[in-house]
């Protein structure tokens, strides 16, 4: 039935009427006016407010009274009934009219064209109060459409139609009516249920037919209604096995669901409203619905969560061997269902989800000499996964090289070896056949053997080197082996010592080694027979004499690789004796005492001296260097003869020699008489020597005696006279040193002196002064003249007087007269600071013409002070102090004193120029300069190595500089800020570098989509220009491997990121410098992953078999691959499948969702081997046919059993009485029912089968058949 509706709504009353109350377009002001808007309502009514009527509309006249009514309908309203609803009711007819048109009675339906608005009024007598109802009538119509969820039902209501004239029919798909079992009611209803039955088509059209209600429309009509049909409603909380993390409180749970009608809305059990809810660890559900009317559907999950963090152990680093074997992993997690090995080139077996896979290197690994291995957690119930690395060291074979075979003698203390172990290790281990030891170890490489007596007795020894440390390898060993030569000796004589006038006898020895030697000396003796003869006869040459001694060597020879024995004797070679008794000697007879220098070398130093005469050795006559005085005898005859005699000679005879002693006889010696002389006069000597000599030397002995004393006396003792001279000294005039005095010194003090005889002088002058108090005064005073100081010296001499019978001396000394000096420094001078050398033009007039300048600061003269024409250089501190005095001082004043004059040196403040500190900016971007200048200076001039423009002008310190081409393709440039109007000054300068940064372009890469299994993504991102780094990030909850900062990392969805199926990682650029960070983006899409489940309704088979029933349980796939394990397929939904031959198979279903993500399920299927025989059949009647069929044959005239698997087969029938009377073992021949060409009677026949199958089993059985005519 319809249903209607009373709708209030708020009215407006114009002019001076109450509110709700408006003036109508017909009407005067008097009347009530009501705006009444039905539009969005169809089929309603509308009761006004109780008003009472005034004033006249539509041209009526009074006591008629009006109300008015300004209508808006709903565009499917076609008509309306206007009635007075409650209130006195006036008498009489009654009418109303739609825009002053005809008359329609109250209560009547009256057809408006459109919305309107239209004008209603109603007029009559009397002051009644009512209220007025207007009902909007609606065309005939029904929906659209609507949506209908398999399993469920929806109605179809039909307006404006009398109901018992309403006729529903389905037009589409097919031939009307087709789908009419779908509705409860198809006439006289306009209310009807529509419930999809199974096999139902995407949508269904049906027409509803009946008569108009409204006068306005024909009076039949029809409308169409499409009913969309769509599969119900699933509802899957995803991750269906949620998890909370370890350290976790909470975890996002997210209904996803499908089929049914969109919008869904969902109520949780906690009350939330959202697709997707935060919850703890427990149990909850999700009831969600659709657009539809039909029921929620619910999905029921458990939060668990995880008491242990999610760990990853991909075990301790392994070894092995560039040659093998593979290396067996040993990974291990906690808390994860499982992990998977990723990086590495090598393969894996079985696979990269195995946790102790066998993992076999790639080549490029064996050669870098390792690899590794990261495992990552998976089944990680949406937690961040875990990962951990192994590193594989692969170590090449290792190579041990012991060294060549060693051929050494006995003596040797040790072996030297130089073992090397290369490839995989470079360390090793030696041992010994025998019982010799190394040094300092046996794992030195090159460590020394000491052969111990078992191995010299031996005669050799092997060594073996061993490597260690190899890794994953096995040891490697080489050898080598030491022979052992015996070491040689050797024996010479004893020590000997023979006189150097005989030969030595020799008698040497070589008891060990090959017995021959060979005889050598350290001197250059000779030996005989010859060197090689070990009891040959050594004669000394004059050197070995010489040398006293000499080395006799006997050395082994034939030693092989032994060092050759050597033993030495000592032949002492006494010389004979050397004796010098010394030359002759002279003596005087009044010093006739000689004496003697005798010496004795050789084999003795002692001797014995003896004389032909009868003078005396002292101390006594074997003292080599005695004295001998000789006898009175000895002086008499003038000469005697002493000998010499060697004593204690050893092995050697005596040795003698003499020497003569000559004795002469003594001097006389006169010096005449004694003599009176002055100091400065020679004295003439008259002296005389005779007797034994005739000659002479003067010596003086003080002043005044001189002695005589005779010389070439021989070995006589001296002789001498004396004479006495009286000396008067020469006197000696000393005027004193030269002095200088200024022209401003009136006296000089002199200083003379007379020494000698005289002690007094006089002083004159070469000049016009005069000496005070007189000249003859030692110490006066010089006044100089006019004319000494214009000479600018006077010469004083001071003579002696006084002299005795000396003659005078004279002494000069110079007076020099200096005039006095006066300095002028010039005129004062400005500089700047940083142009600050002061030229200086120093004058000295009078005196020496030198000076020197000084200053109260701290600068330098160039190029020195003493130059009047210099450069001084101010210091930092007489720059900073703004100035300096400069004094110039006159030098070499002589005795006048020094002049000095002052300069004033100003420093003015040299210009301050500060460009600003480097900077940075982003290509594209200008530079706002902020250049100073102060100091001596407030203006500059900006100037650029590159190509850009300054803003207003370059004059502008702070300007704006916009780079050029060149500077953008540079990178860089350098702006030069230069002072101005600078004076005296320098100008200055000051560079600022602009750095100038290409700005970063990122390129994340193309959006990815993955299943949930298929993760994790490998993201491949790039950077052009800025610094070419940047950092990943992402809005939702995974993390990156190995670091967010690798372009290359991988990302590790988190559990959110799963439940939200997408989402957005962004690659941003960092180091950007001035630039902005510039940032990509990548969506990642993770699709959903179906379950694919089926059961069977047997798992082992029979052939022949009925079909094995599947029934797909599979959830969120839309496609589904069957593979039977046989090669065949089907895309089915619930497949059935029957197996024809014996074997064991997987029935495989892959589950594939729209996305293209699929999982797959198994079972596994056994078909085994049968036999089945039938119970009748009916023999063809024309003539046996040998009993031959086909497999799949229909045909019931031949009796053969349905088989399969069957390896042997013997079937066997008899006849009632037990006769054969047919027997095959061809599986293909049966009984055709003949025996002997003839058809057998209708009767029952005994069959008996022995079967063996292909799985080998035994069928052994009897039974009967009937035989039908």
């Amino acid at each position: 039935m319809r249903n209607y509706y009373t709708f209030l709504y708020t009215v407006v009353f114009f002019a001076f009427f109450p509110a709700g109350e408006a003036e109508a377009q017909n009407c005067d002001s008097l009347v009530p006016a009501f705006i009444v808007n039905l539009t969005g309502n169809p089929d309603s009514s509308w009761t006004s407010p109780a008003v009472q009527r005034d004033g006249q509309c539509c041209g009526v006249a009074p006591p008629d009274i009006c109300v008015s009514f300004m209508i808006t309908l709903d565009p499917n309203s076609v008509s309306i009934v206007f009635n007075i609803t409650s209130g006195a009711i006036p008498p009489g007819a009654l009418f109303y009219q739609v825009n002053c048109g005809p008359q329609v009675a109250v209560g009547d339906t009256i057809c408006l064209n459109g919305v309107g608005p239209h004008e209603i009024t109603f007029c009559k007598p009397g002051n009644n109060i009512n209220e007025y109802t207007i009902t909007a009538i609606e065309a005939p119509n029904a929906p659209d459409s609507i949506t209908v969820r398999q399993g469920c039902s929806a109605e179809m209501v039909a307006f404006g139609y009398y109901e018992s004239t309403i006729t529903w029919n389905s037009i589409f798909p097919g031939p009307p009516g087709t789908y009419n079992s779908y509705l409860n009611c198809i006439s006289g209803c306009d209310t009807v249920t529509v419930t999809p039955q199974p096999g139902y088509p995407p949508f269904i059209d049906y027409v509803v037919s009946g008569m108009a209600q409204a006068p306005c429309t024909t009076v039949t009509g029809s409308d169409t209604i499409r009913v969309y049909i769509v599969a119900d409603l699933l509802a899957q909380i995803n991750p269906q096995n949620p998890t909370i993390c370890f350290g976790g409180s909470d975890t996002l749970l997210t209904v996803v669901p499908s089929g049914g009608l969109p919008p869904y809305t969902y109520i949780w059990s906690n009350g939330d409203t959202t697709s997707s809810t935060l919850v703890g660890p427990g149990t909850y559900w999700v009831q969600v619905s659709d657009a539809t009317d039909c029921p929620p559907v619910y999905d029921t999950v458990t939060v668990n969560v995880f008491t242990l963090p999610i760990t990853a152990n991909a075990g301790t680093d392994l070894l092995t061997c560039s040659t093998g074997p593979p290396v067996q992993l040993n990974g291990s997690v906690v808390s994860a269902s499982g992990g998977q090995w990723l990086g590495g080139g090598g393969g894996y077996n079985p696979g990269s989800t195995t946790l102790n896979a066998i993992y076999t290197p790639s080549p490029g690994e064996v050669s870098a000499g390792n690899a590794n291995l990261i495992l990552i957690t998976t089944g990680n119930q949406g937690c961040p996964p875990d990962t951990d690395t192994v590193q594989i060291i692969i170590t090449p074979l290792p190579v041990a090289q012991a060294g060549p075979d060693i051929l050494v003698c006995s003596s040797a203390p040790s072996v030297s070896l130089n073992g090397q172990v290369t490839g995989g290790s470079v360390t090793g281990q030696w041992s010994s056949s025998g019982t010799g030891s190394f040094s300092p170890g046996n794992t030195t490489l090159n460590a020394s053997y000491l052969l111990s007596p078992a191995d010299i007795s031996n005669g050799s020894v092997m060594l073996i080197l061993t490597s260690t440390g190899n890794g994953g390898c096995p040891p490697d060993a080489d050898t080598l082996i030491i022979t052992i030569d015996e070491a040689p000796s050797s024996l010479a004589d004893p020590d000997q010592t023979i006189c150097s006038n005989s030969s030595a006898a020799l008698n040497g020895q070589i008891p060990a080694g090959s017995g021959t030697g060979q005889w050598t000396s350290s001197g250059s003796g000779g030996f005989s027979p010859n060197n090689t003869t070990l009891n040959a006869t050594y004669t000394p040459s004059p050197g070995d004499i010489v040398a006293g001694s000499v080395l006799l060597i006997l050395t082994s020879t034939n030693n092989g690789v032994c060092p050759a024995a050597a033993d030495t004797m000592i032949l002492t070679i006494s010389p004979l004796a050397v004796v010098s008794a010394g030359p002759s000697v002279t003596v005087c007879a009044n010093n006739a005492q000689a004496v003697l220098s005798g010496t004795i070398s050789g084999v003795t130093s002692t001797g014995q001296w003896s004389t032909n005469g009868s003078g005396t050795f002292a101390p006594n006559n074997t003292t080599l260097n005695a004295s001998y005085t000789p006898s009175p005898a000895d002086i008499a005859s003038g000469n005697v003869i002493l000998t010499l005699t060697s004593t204690s000679n050893g092995v050697c005879p005596p040795v003698t020699d003499t020497m003569l002693v000559v004795i002469t006889p003594a001097p006389v010696v006169a010096a005449g008489p004694d003599q009176n002389v002055c100091s400065s006069s020679p004295v003439q000597l008259n002296g005389n020597v005779s007797g034994g000599s005739s000659t002479g030397q003067w010596t003086s002995s003080g002043t005044v005696t001189i002695t005589l004393q005779a010389t070439n006396i021989g070995n006589c003792s001296p002789v001498n006279d004396v004479v006495v001279i009286t000396i008067f000294n020469e006197p000696v005039a000393n005027a004193g040193p030269d002095q200088s005095i200024c022209s401003n010194v009136t006296n000089v003090q002199l200083a003379g002196q007379v020494g000698g005889s005289s002690g007094t002088g006089i002083w004159i002058s070469n000049g016009t002064g005069t000496f005070s108090p007189a000249n003859t005064t030692l110490n006066a005073n010089y006044t100089p003249g006019v004319a000494d100081i214009s000479a600018g010296s006077v010469m004083l001499i001071l003579s002696s007087t006084n002299n005795g019978p000396c003659g005078t001396d004279n002494d000069t000394m110079i007076i020099t007269i200096t005039q006095v000096p006066v300095a002028n420094a010039g005129n004062n001078i400005t500089v700047c600071a940083n142009n600050s050398n002061v030229p200086l033009n120093g004058i000295i007039s009078g005196g020496s013409g030198t000076g020197q300048w000084t200053t109260n600061g701290t600068g330098a003269f160039i190029p020195a002070s003493t130059s009047l024409s210099c450069i001084y250089q101010p210091s930092a501190g007489d720059i900073a102090a703004g100035g300096v005095i400069l004094t110039l001082t006159s030098t070499n004043n002589g005795n006048c004193p020094a002049s000095t004059d002052n300069l004033q040196v100003i420093i003015t403040p040299a210009p301050v120029v500060l460009a600003g500190a480097d900077q940075s900016i982003c290509a594209g971007s200008a530079f706002q300069l902020t250049g100073f200048v102060g100091g001596g200076s407030g203006t500059g001039t900006w100037t650029s190595t590159g190509s850009g423009t300054f803003s207003p002008n370059n004059t502008a310190l702070n300007g704006v500089y916009t780079p050029g081409a060149s500077d953008l393709s540079a990178g860089v440039v350098m702006l030069i800020l230069t002072s101005t109007n600078n004076g005296n000054c320098f100008a200055v300068s000051d560079t600022l570098v602009l750095l100038i940064v290409q700005p970063a372009v990122v390129n994340a890469g193309n959006d990815q989509a993955l299943c949930a299994d298929d993760l994790p993504f490998t993201l491949n991102a790039t950077i052009t220009g800025g610094s070419g780094t940047g950092q990943w990030t992402t809005n939702g909850s995974g993390i990156f491997i190995p670091s967010p900062a690798s372009p290359s990392a991988i990302y590790v969805p988190g559990a959110a990121d799963i439940a939200a199926g997408s989402v957005i990682v962004f690659y941003t650029s960092t180091n950007n410098g001035p630039c902005p960070a510039a940032t990509d983006l990548v969506q990642l899409i993770i699709h959903p992953v179906p379950v694919a489940a089926f059961t069977v309704n047997q798992t082992t088979v029979f052939l022949p078999n009925a079909p094995i029933v599947i029934t797909n349980q599979s959830n969120g796939a839309s496609a589904y691959e069957w593979d039977f394990g046989d090669g065949s397929t089907t895309s089915l939904v619930n497949p059935q499948y029957e197996y024809q031959e014996v074997g064991t198979y997987t029935i495989t279903l892959i589950a594939t969702n729209s996305f293209g993500c699929d999982d797959t399920a198994t079972q596994e299927i056994i078909a085994t081997s049968d036999i089945v025989f039938p119970n009748a059949f009916t023999p063809n009647p024309d003539g046996p046919t040998g009993g031959a069929y086909s497999t799949g044959s229909l045909d019931n005239n031949i009796f053969f059993p349905y088989t399969a698997g069957v390896d042997r087969y013997h079937l066997q029938i008899f006849n009632r009485w037990g006769e054969l009377i047919f027997e095959s073992f061809d599986l293909m021949t049966g009984w055709d029912g003949y025996y002997r060409g003839e058809l057998c009677q209708q009767d029952t026949y005994v069959w008996k089968a022995n079967v063996r199958f292909y799985d080998g089993r035994r069928y052994l059985k009897v039974g009967d058949v009937t035989l039908l005519r």
